[in-house]
Parts: C-alpha cells; structure tokens; sequence
C-alpha cells in the first residue's frame, strides 16, 4: 500500500466518536469470532491506497450475508457509532479509513455469484465479488463484464465510487452498467433499487442516487450488472508518438470519427521508462497509445487500419500488433504496471494521483498545458490516461522527508482541477471525492447543489452513522472547518488583509440589481465589507473571475477557486406593464484565501468603469 506521507492538514479535523462497550459486546455475541478488535486487523482495514492517515476503527466485523450487514448497521443506528463499508482497500482517495472511528463491515466473505442469465446479459452477485473473480466464473457462457479499473476491485465497491477504467470509451462506466441493487439502509432496513429490466419509469432513480455514494447513504451488499458477448475478434497495438500533443490530436480525432474502439490509453515517456526498467521490456521510450478493438474479425481490422492511418498522419510509428491473448496480455502489462513501476522507480516516495476529465475536444487544452506545468515544478511524475473518454493520471512522486514537494505536488493539483473545471470538465472521472476531492466539489456542483447533497444525506441518515466525513461535512464545508481551525490555532497570519471563510459570493442583478439584492459580500473574521453593484450591462465572467482572483493567494492546500455557478432568475412579477427583470447569480468558491480587500475593491471599480456597473463600497467594522 501506499504508505502516508503527513496529510493532516488535508482532513478534516473531526474528533473521533465514542464506541460503546456495550456496542462491542453486542458484535462479539453476535458474530463470534467474526468480529475482531485485534489491532493488526483493525489497522488493516484503516488504510487503503490513498496517502491519508486515519485511526483504524474499533472493531471489524466479517459479514456473510446481507443479514448480517443489517444486524451490523442496526446495532450501531442504536448507538450512534459510524459503520464503514471495506471490501479490499484499493481505494485511491480515502474512502474506507475511519475518521470518525467506529466499526469497519468487511464485505470480502461475501462473494457469490448469485444469478447469471446469460439469455438477458445480466448477473447478480454479492459485493465482495470482485472483477477477475466475477469473469472467470462467467467465461463459460461466452460473456464478460468489461469494467476494469485496473485494481482487482470488488464490485461493491467498484459501485460505491462510480468506478471505470480502460475499457469506459466503449462500455461506459459503472453508472451505466449496474442495474439494480439490494442496501442496508442507516436504520438496517434492507431495501432493492431497480430490476433486471433493460428500462423503467417507475418513481426515483434510487439505482442512481446509490451508485458513486461511497457508502455514505447505505452499504451495498448485491448488485445486479450488465454483461456483454465476448467479441468475436479482438486485437491490440502499441504505437509511439514524438510527443504527448501527437498522441493526444491522434485520439481526439479517432473519437469524433467515431471509430467503435474499446481501448485507448495514453502512456507518456516517463512511465514508458518506468515500465521498462520494471517489466523488463523494451519499449520505445516515447509517448505511446495503448489501443485495443473488438467486434467481428473483419470490423476490428478496418478499425485498425483506420486508426493506424490516422495516427500515421500525426508522426504515429512503430505500431506493434498483438491478437491473441498472450501477446494482448504482454502489452497491457505496460499499462498495468505503471503505478508500482512508478513506486520502485524512486525508492521510499509516495504518491499522490490526479483523476480529472474533460470532453474529447478539450484534451488537448488542458493535457498540454499541465504536462508542462508539472516539467516546471522539478517533481518527479508520470502520466496515464484513459484518454479516449477525457480522463487522465497524473502520479506525482514525493520524497516524504520533503515536504515542500507534497505542497508542490498540491498546487499543481489545484491547478488542474481549475483548469479542466474551466474547460467543463470535472475534478474526479473515477477515484471519487472521499477526503481529498471536498473542496473541488464545490467549486464543481455549487453551493446550491452541494446542500441538496447535504439535505438528502441528512434526511437518509439522520444521525450521521454511514461512512461519515466522506464527499462533504454533513453540516458545513471541510475548508470551513479548516479555516476556522487555523484561526483558533493562529496559524493563519492576517498581516496581508482579511481571512475569507467558505465562499465569495457575487450577486449582479442584470436591470434591477438593488431590488434584487445585487451585491458583493466578503465574510471576513474581523468585518464584513459590502460592495454593491448595479450593471447596465452584463459582467462577463473571465473579467469577473479576473478581478477577485488578481490579488488573492491560496494558503491551503487544497483550497481552489474559482466561478462556480452561473444561473439566470426570472422575477415573474410585472411592475406597471415593465417586462420581468432577469438577475445572474454567479458563486464563486474561495475556500481560506488570504485578500487584499481594498485591492479587491478597487478592481471592482475598475470593473464597474468597463461595464457600466455603478459601485457603493461599505466597510462595516473592519480591522
């Protein structure tokens, strides 16, 4: 595993709870021998692949069956104490460690294939499955489950997080293959979501709303997946480009020609260096295109030939095909084997993984210019992508005695988190938000979106007992938290200007700013300051962005900012037969910045000169 480096200023500060010892002997009498408290097991099962350290939880209990899960759940609901869903621990960003203690449900015992209706391409297996296992058991029928995050994941856990992989270009996600499922609800209420019906209208989509919810509304204990005839033809090829760009404007093009390829994963110099000297291989160390294609064996070829010339076109060369499953298996192994490789290439370093994802058409955009970001920072990386749906890796290498490069490490993250945000893309294409991602979903979904998040956890798990501390704080944002934290400790200095907790808000009210409540508002610890706006024309939002964000500067690692929200508001009401005003609402996230306020307020007013906005500057009591 990925041993920690010191992240404890990236967690939330939450105190762990209380458990019962009644609680403790109520699990050991009910499971026996199945429930242990032994410290080597209970630290087993509070680490995963992420850097994060956490206390492990007092107690982790073996379940069996879906019943023993809801006896789990329901005798911790009766003392409060949180329960956390483990399956292996291959999770990349926290998911299973126990922040606020309590008891760790390892699911691995449950592992039956339930069902397999291979007339209806679907299979309903238990969530300890996991993804070879499930495979093999299916081989025989003639179908496969093509999901592959790489990990031998369970699939329970695969649906907790919305998992992918390579093969997403082709087969989609999690979201799109997992039909139904059976949860054990905070109560132990044991409930079904879906049907093996290829549709239906049927009420809300619970299916949906569990699957990437990273055991914080329920634990999965069966789910019933999608499964797909093994293609008749199956072939994959190795081709090595001059540069990163090539590869990238290779894939960008195979996509919007819509060639039906299975597999497109971008591997860049490092990691082809990294490969070799792990696997013994002897790749060119350029930047590569990993492809595999299925379908009939004349339809793979005419896909082949159709990619090969178009990377061709793109400086595209020593194409290595490879179609039977020996020769596939040796050229994924580079694929594969990129993060230990990465491991072993820098003894004693740890690392920290990105997970954005973009549209196809904006690739390039933001690949490009974070490779060279990250070439300017001096820290050892490597790169892999499952590029043909947007999603790339960056894996930075640190030095835990340094940790100047985890904080560098950091703000390239920030970094590139903002930029595919601005290129519409989003934070996290399949690791999942956990603990580090928090504060980027904010800035991603909005406020507005994260508090119906809130609402919905709080009215599906009243007292908080399921997975809690995961994708948000239940009652206010982790930088909040943080913010405040640092204040009480003093280790936030205000000599620069004004610490501003969660978010800047900025409310432009298009033709009747004042009557809409058209202001600006910095919260600041020692004041509030005001800057009231009343445009006559519309803001756009670069030169909006531009003039909070001039003189600002994170101090928190993974504090990001930027626009967050854009919505138009009709008043519907009618004031002597005047047409009904419009308002732009536009949220900005600014998670514990350190502002000049008056440098913010004089860009305002420059602002304001360029489009027409009249501004009022009040300063209520500020230091």
């Amino acid at each position: 595993m990925n041993a920690p480096t010191d992240p404890s200023h990236l967690l939330p500060v939450i105190a762990q709870r209380p458990v019962p010892p009644a609680l403790i002997e109520a699990l050991k009498h009910r499971f026996g021998q199945r429930c242990s408290t032994a410290l080597v097991v209970r630290e087993q099962h509070g680490r995963d692949e992420s850097s994060f350290e956490s206390p492990p939880p007092a107690a982790v209990v073996f379940a069996e069956s879906t019943q023993d899960v809801s006896a789990v759940v329901a005798l911790a609901a009766q003392h409060r104490v949180p329960v956390i869903p483990f399956g292996v621990g291959s999770s990349l960003e926290g998911h299973l460690l126990a922040v606020q203690g309590g008891i760790s449900i390892d699911l691995g015992r449950m592992n039956k294939v339930l069902a397999i209706n291979a007339e209806d391409l679907t299979v309903t297996v238990q969530a300890g499955v996991t993804r070879k296992q499930l495979n093999e058991e299916i081989k025989s029928t003639g179908l496969f489950f093509p999901i592959d995050p790489g990990a031998d994941a369970t699939i329970g856990g695969m649906s907790a997080t919305r998992a992918s992989g390579t093969n997403a270009v082709r087969y989609g996600t999690m979201r799109e293959n997992v039909l139904g499922l059976q949860v054990v609800t905070a109560s132990g209420e044991v409930i079904r979501t879906g049907t093996r019906a290829r549709k239906s209208s049927a009420g809300y989509d619970l299916t949906r709303l569990m699957v990437g919810s990273e055991g914080t509304l329920g634990v999965i204990t069966e789910i019933t997946l999608r499964i797909y005839p093994f293609p008749e033809g199956v072939s994959a090829a190795i081709c090595s480009f001059p540069s990163i760009e090539a590869a990238v404007r290779t894939t960008i093009q195979v996509i919007q020609l819509g060639v039906p390829i299975a597999r497109v994963e971008l591997i860049d110099h490092n990691s082809v260096r990294m490969v070799n000297a792990h696997s013994k291989l002897a790749l060119r160390e350029e930047p590569l295109l990993l492809m595999e294609f299925h379908g009939s064996p004349v339809g793979v070829q005419e896909q082949a030939q159709t990619v090969q010339e178009i990377a061709t076109e793109h400086g595209g060369n020593a194409f290595e095909w490879a179609t039977t499953p020996e020769e596939r298996t040796r050229l994924w192994a580079a694929r594969h084997n990129a993060y230990f490789a990465a491991i072993q290439s820098r003894p004693g370093c740890r690392a920290i993984s990105t997970d954005t994802c973009v549209p196809i058409s904006r690739l390039a955009d933001c690949l490009l210019d974070s490779v060279a970001e990250a070439d300017a920072s001096g820290l050892h990386y490597f790169l892999v992508g499952h590029v043909g749906d947007g999603n790339f890796h960056f894996g930075y290498l640190l030095d835990p005695a340094q940790p100047q490069e985890r904080e560098t490490a950091e703000q390239l993250n920030r970094q590139l988190v903002a930029r595919a945000l601005r290129l519409e893309g989003t934070c996290t294409g399949e690791h999942g938000i956990g603990l580090h991602k928090m504060d980027f979903l904010v800035t991603e979904a909005g406020a507005g979106a994260v508090e119906m998040m809130r609402t919905i956890k709080r009215a599906l798990d009243p007292h908080n007992i399921m997975n809690p501390g995961k994708i948000f704080s239940r009652n206010r944002g982790a930088a909040h938290c943080a913010a405040h934290d640092k204040l009480r400790s003093g280790a936030l200095s205000n000599g620069h200007g004004h610490v501003v907790h969660l978010f800047l808000m900025v409310v432009v009210g298009i033709g009747e700013a004042r009557r809409n409540g058209g202001k600006l508002m910095l919260d600041f610890d020692q004041g509030v300051h005001h800057v009231r706006v009343k445009l006559c024309r519309p803001v756009l939002e670069n030169q909006l962005h531009r003039a909070v964000m001039r003189h600002t500067r994170p101090v928190d690692p993974v504090a990001g900012h930027g626009i967050v929200g854009i919505s138009q508001c009709h008043d519907a009401r009618r004031h002597r037969n005047r047409r009904p005003k419009e308002a732009l609402w536009i949220t900005l996230s600014i998670p514990v910045l350190m502002v000049r306020a008056n440098d913010v307020a004089g860009n305002f007013e420059k602002l304001g000169r360029k489009t027409g906005a009249a501004l009022d500057l009040v300063n209520h009591g500020a230091a």
